[in-house]
């Protein structure tokens, strides 16, 4: 009991020592507060050693000595803080993706003669540009695992708000450690500037049961653009990463159709883009195949209610950390004389990212700014503060004369 006294009046005497002291000591003064008495006695153990059966000692001995170090964020705001950052780094590089695209265009339309009668031919030019961006950790070594001066390893883990030092080795940096030379992280990175000239033609015709109403059109697609894909070690990355970028460009011609039913107020539709898997043949021999891909939808009106639903038939291409995605979702219009306001709801029913269910909402002024919000019920912590794992802000609007 005295000694356990003792052993208290130290630590008190040490901390108080080290708030006297400038500068940032919070991570000091958790090792000091976290030290039992069994630990005390592995250092003085170990110190025993260096009479001459050990000359040297390393962090690993420390650390063997005292059975790890734990520091708790729960009192300190560095120690805290120091956690959150390294919580951040590894929760945000095992999954992200940063997109950004603008889609822009013009359509000339040529009016047909209404239902049963001539049909309209439209002609587009459409300029649109894609960057998307990406950094992962290889999934087998993704732990933080320290090599000191070659014979010394340390690991870093995290749970909750305490973080644990212990000892490691030299098998377990290599296999596991994020900064392993054999560890294989990935940065890909795509931008992307699209051209298409699309000439559409669409026919309605009356029936007994309702009005329907195809069309089709054929386009030039020409792409310019840049992709950059590299594996490696940290070290690899760095190296390379001015060297990765390759500028490549390609042209083809695409198809597309679709047909609607109508009656009354109820509408039910069908489209399939690039139904001839078009083929984008790049400089640098790379060969990209768009997928065709295939939505249908039904929608219903009611004086200024709209209500709708949609799904994709087939998977969709992406530029983005996951390769496709197959979207389901449906929501609501008030749409009154000078601005409209939506709301609904989608989710990815191929689920690579874990999103779950994604909210959606969006308001229209005046038919020329239109700005549109989707974000995912599922969150991450960073720093903090609890942030959606898909976010997605679009601003965009048109007008027609």
């Amino acid at each position: 009991v005295e000694g356990e006294k003792a052993f208290e009046a130290l630590k008190r005497s040490l901390t108080q020592a080290i708030d006297k002291t400038d500068g940032d000591t919070g991570i000091f003064k958790g090792i000091i507060e976290g030290l039992t008495t069994s630990q005390v006695s592995g250092i003085a153990e170990l110190l025993s050693k260096t009479d001459g059966t050990k000359t040297s000692i390393g962090i690993d001995d420390i650390l063997g000595a005292l059975g790890g170090i734990t520091l708790s964020g729960s009192g300190d705001s560095q120690i805290a803080k120091f956690i959150s950052d390294i919580d951040a780094v590894q929760s945000s590089l095992k999954k992200n993706n940063l997109e950004l695209a603008t889609q822009n265009g013009l359509v000339f339309q040529i009016g047909g003669r209404g239902i049963d009668g001539r049909g309209a031919v439209a002609l587009g030019i459409f300029a649109s540009a894609f960057v998307s961006s990406s950094a992962t950790f290889d999934r087998e070594r993704n732990q933080i695992i320290i090599a000191g001066n070659g014979t010394d390893y340390a690991r870093v883990e995290i749970s909750g708000d305490k973080i644990t030092l212990n000892t490691s080795s030299k098998a377990d940096f290599e296999a596991h450690s994020i900064l392993s030379d054999k560890a294989n992280h990935a940065i890909n990175a795509t931008g992307l500037v699209l051209g298409e000239i699309p000439i559409g033609y669409g026919q309605a015709f009356s029936t007994p049961i309702g009005n329907f109403s195809v069309g089709f059109t054929t386009k030039y697609i020409y792409a310019n653009g840049y992709d950059l894909e590299r594996v490696g070690s940290f070290d690899t990355l760095t190296t390379d990463f001015q060297s990765g970028f390759e500028n490549q460009s390609a042209q083809t011609f695409g198809l597309d159709i679709g047909a609607l039913y109508n009656y009354g107020n109820l509408s039910v539709g069908i489209v399939s883009k690039n139904i001839n898997a078009p083929t984008l043949k790049f400089d640098s021999g790379k060969k990209i195949s768009i997928d065709p891909q295939v939505r249908t939808g039904v929608s219903y009106e009611y004086k200024a209610l709209s209500l709708a639903l949609d799904m994709d038939l087939t998977p969709n291409q992406t530029f983005s950390y996951s390769p496709q995605n197959q979207m389901i979702g449906g929501g609501v219009m008030l749409d009154l004389k000078y601005i409209d306001f939506r709301l609904g709801s989608m989710y990815d029913m191929k689920h690579q990212l874990d999103d779950g269910l994604i909210l959606t909402g969006g308001i229209n002024i005046l038919g020329l700014l239109d700005i549109a919000v989707q974000s995912s019920m599922s969150t991450t912590i960073v720093q903090g503060f609890k942030v959606p794992h898909y976010l997605n802000i679009k601003i965009g609007g048109g007008f027609s004369w």
